[in-house]
């Protein structure tokens, strides 16, 4: 337990971190510290339920850091006015409801704020002018997005996870340079065309209502490492210039309305062969990947860790080019539920980092590559309901996979050998009885076909 006591004659504090402990800090609401904060860090501590009265206090402090702290409360008349000061703050990860204050534009000096996790209502108020990140992810807001945000230098601004709805208003092209995350929302219709090119690197506007051509935001969006439109209305092909993307190291354009034939030039794709990129590292990135048969949730730098290619549940047709098997950073590929047809890249098993290979429901056919068994980080396959053909590849690794998926070669009539119960022999090499069987077959019909023509040419004489 922390209490007013413990600051009883620190008159030259100015900087405090107690973050990461086990700490309740219970000051009495009408002790007015003597001290005056610039820097204070109280994460993981727990200070509420209501939000610290104490803190009216330090209308100097710079940063203050109070995410997870158990402040069950609404944000105080005096926020702004005693945070105007302030350059970064973040209260994330508490129960805080009610409003964003109206009068938000005012705390000018206020360069990152991060409140995503809470109990937070309504719309946006106009933000400071100086603002350069905003996470309000996770919250309850609603209403159609500002016409203006108010903040020209605004470079990363996540909002997913709440109930916005409407059009996506020209207010986005204010947010250039860092992140633009919209999912999980109720926009719809087609984004704004903006002016000239945003330098975003991560665009995630999953599952929402919106539509549109998917070459219309290439085109927009031109240096993007982290593209993520699943589950919307996006039509198109996927162009060849997604070859300029050079480090784009995670798509996913899952349950769209994406047509045509897959690219051929996949291997300019740096960013799928070297994975992480250290200078997203301050990027506050979330997004859903469906891998392994299942959704899971990246953070942070997990997100930047997960290279991924997630084309299912479209209309994509012709067959899967080689230069895709090329990409040795790839964790997760997804190409399932298609129109694909061919064979399997014959190069599958130089995709060294795959450990989730989903090409299930589209019409691909010919033998397995016996490469599958080199992937040794390989721990979900699925294969079925194709058109493959042939002899199982061998290796322990694909009975352990099979061992927790029997249902991945389900619906290829052709597939045979361990571990599946239907032998190779049986349907390559008929059996002496079968021979017997389509000779007896074979002069049965011969008959009845001579017995048919004898009777037309007798009824012809006749």
């Amino acid at each position: 337990m922390i209490t007013q006591d413990h600051f009883a004659g620190l008159k030259n504090l100015t900087s405090i971190d107690l973050s990461s402990n086990s700490l309740k800090i219970k000051v009495d609401p009408e002790c007015m510290p003597t001290f005056r904060l610039e820097k204070a860090a109280f994460t993981s501590c727990q200070m509420g339920p209501r939000f610290p009265a104490w803190l009216q206090s330090q209308a100097g402090i710079d940063e203050l850091f109070m995410s997870n702290t158990s402040i069950f409360d609404r944000l105080p008349d005096w926020f702004v006015t005693t945070f105007s000061k302030t350059r970064i703050l973040q209260i994330s990860n508490n129960g805080i409801s009610g409003t964003l204050p109206t009068n938000l534009k005012n705390m000018t000096s206020l360069q990152a704020l991060y409140l995503n996790s809470n109990k937070l209502t309504g719309q946006i108020p106009q933000l400071p002018i100086n603002l350069y990140a905003m996470e309000l992810s996770r919250n309850y807001l609603s209403g159609p997005l500002p016409s203006y945000f108010g903040a020209p230098n605004l470079v990363d601004l996540s909002l997913f996870s709440n109930y916005f709805s409407h059009h996506i208003p020209q207010s986005v092209c204010e947010v250039n340079g860092g992140l633009l995350n919209l999912a999980n929302n109720h926009l719809e219709g087609e984004l704004p065309q903006c002016f000239e090119p945003r330098r975003v690197n991560t665009l995630i506007l999953s599952n929402n209502m919106l539509s549109g051509n998917l070459q219309t935001i290439l085109d927009a969006y031109t240096e993007l490492y982290i593209l993520d439109l699943a589950w919307n209305n996006f039509t198109g092909t996927i162009p060849e210039a997604i070859a300029k993307f050079t480090r784009l190291s995670h798509l996913n354009l899952a349950g769209n309305s994406i047509s045509g034939a897959l690219p051929q030039n996949w291997s300019t794709l740096m960013g799928m062969h070297q994975g992480v990129f250290q200078d997203m590292a301050d990027n506050n990135a979330n997004m859903s990947v469906t891998m392994k048969g299942q959704e899971r949730y990246y953070y942070d730098l997990a997100t930047y860790d997960m290279v991924s290619i997630d084309l299912s549940s479209n209309y994509l047709t012709g067959g899967i080019p080689e230069e895709l098997a090329s990409l040795g950073g790839v964790i997760n590929l997804n190409l399932s539920r298609n129109h694909l047809t061919g064979k399997i890249p014959s190069m599958i098993g130089v995709m060294r980092s795959l450990e989730s290979l989903d090409l299930s429901e589209n019409n691909l056919y010919g033998e397995l590559q016996q490469s599958l068994s080199n992937l040794a980080y390989l721990s979900y396959l699925d294969l079925s309901y194709n058109n493959l053909t042939g002899t199982i590849p061998s290796g322990v690794q694909l009975d352990t996979i099979y061992a927790q998926n029997p249902f991945m070669y389900d619906g290829n009539n052709g597939l045979c050998g361990h571990p599946l119960q239907k032998n190779c022999f049986d349907i390559n090499e008929p059996n002496n009885g079968d021979q017997k069987r389509d000779d007896l077959d074979s002069n049965v019909l011969s008959f009845f076909f001579g017995l048919g023509v004898g009777f037309v040419f007798g009824v012809w004489v006749v």
